[in-house]
Parts: C-alpha cells; structure tokens; sequence
C-alpha cells in the first residue's frame, strides 16, 4: 500500500510539468509537506471532456456518492488495481474518473528482526516527481444545520503488485504512469478499454525507483520536516 508520501514540489511547477492549469486558491491553499498522511489535501491532475488539465485539491480518501460521511475515506486511500474494476467502492471512478497524483516520494515500512517496522522513502532515479494513477469521485456532504449541500472532492492511490527491488521491503507499489501517451489516456474520461488501463498500471519497470532508508520520525505525522527524507548512514542489507 501507499500510506504516507511527500509533496513539496510547487503546485505551480507540477501544473507546468503536468501541462495543467493552477488556480490560485490550489496554490494558495497547498504548502510543501514531507509527511502527506490519508485524509489530508493533496494535489491532483485531471482532464475534462476536452481534454484540458487542471491540478487542483482532493482529500486523500475516496468517498463514493454512496457513502454516509467523510470518514468512509479513511479506508480507502487505496484502490488495488486487481479489483478497482469492480469493487463498489472504486468501480464508477474507474470507468470516468481517474486522475493522476504527483509526489515526490513516498514511504514504506519494511518489518525487520524483532518486528521493528523501519521505513524507506522511494522517489524516482531520475529525479522527477512520481506521476502515481489515481481514481477520484465527488461527494455532497449535506450540512446538519441548515441542509445545505457542500461539494467534497476525494481520491485514492491506485497501487499494484511490487516489482522486485520494492520487493525487497513491501509487496505493494503504487501504479506509476510514464509521461507521454499514458497520461493522456489514463485522463481521458472516455477512453473505456479496461484490458488496457489496467495494463497501465502494472508494476514498474526495475530501476524506476530507489529507496533509501529513513528515520522512523516519520512515523508519527505530527513531524513534518525536509529531514524525514534524509538518508540514515549505517544502511543495512535489505534482502
């Protein structure tokens, strides 16, 4: 799974990179984190019929039209891409709503002797900010007081089976879209070929990512520094 990851890159910049429009209010409103936990804002680019991007703000959390409130979202960060198809909770969002979520890395947590959960962080070898596929859905949260009806945008991290050096810590990753062909079509609320959406979302190819070991400071979100990211020297074997 993918339950922590870091997003400092300006919303400005990724909206260039992403060939995306910012408004204002996203920029405004998203500071630079290295401790993303689920149910905050994040940043996410979709398309509309026309093909024209924008990135704007999501709560990491997919809540379907369906749900009784916001904290069914606290389950579903993420959305397996073996079942995103047809499970209820993803199905809809998969067929028209998909998105693509940037980072600049994320976290993992690999159990090692005495059950120590000891974290990594993964970014690209290249050094660009991860294009992770995404599923988002919009949801009407009805205020008690007044019956007044407030629009909710959420969405999940799609995640697949690890390649092998991810392996190595974790047996999930999360669904990784190259730049090029794949964004527009993953983006593309009309494009309904679901042999080959979800052949977009195998596991990436070996190199994509590095991993190196992190301070378990990461583990409580109350810590949110740049150095959460920073190396720990005396890196052990991780096979």
């Amino acid at each position: 799974m993918c339950g922590r990851f870091v997003l400092a890159t300006p919303p400005e910049e990724l909206a260039r990179l992403f060939d995306a429009t910012a408004h204002d209010l996203t920029i405004a409103s998203i500071g630079p984190s290295w401790n993303v936990p689920p149910t905050a804002s994040i940043l996410a680019v979709t398309a509309n019929a026309s093909g024209a991007r924008s990135i704007g703000t999501y709560r990491w959390g997919l809540i379907p039209p369906w749900a009784k409130d916001l904290s069914f979202g606290a389950n579903t960060i993420n959305a397996r891409s073996e079942s995103m198809a047809t499970k209820p909770s993803f199905r809809s969002a998969f067929r028209s709503k998909r998105c693509i979520i940037p980072a600049d890395g994320y976290y993992e947590w690999k159990t090692t002797a005495g059950e120590v959960k000891q974290p990594y962080y993964f970014t690209r070898t290249d050094g660009r900010p991860i294009a992770m596929a995404g599923l988002w859905e919009r949801y009407l949260q009805i205020d008690p007081t007044d019956n007044s009806e407030h629009e909710v945008y959420s969405c999940a991290i799609v995640t697949t089976e690890a390649n092998q050096e991810v392996a190595a810590i974790h047996t999930r990753m999360p669904a990784i879209l190259e730049p090029g062909d794949a964004w527009g079509r993953w983006l593309d609320s009309g494009f309904r070929d679901e042999e080959e959406l979800l052949a977009m979302c195998a596991p990436a190819v070996a190199g994509t990512l590095i991993p190196r070991r992190v301070s378990s400071r990461v583990n409580s979100v109350r810590n949110n520094s740049a150095e959460l990211i920073d190396e720990l020297l005396d890196r052990p074997s991780l096979f």
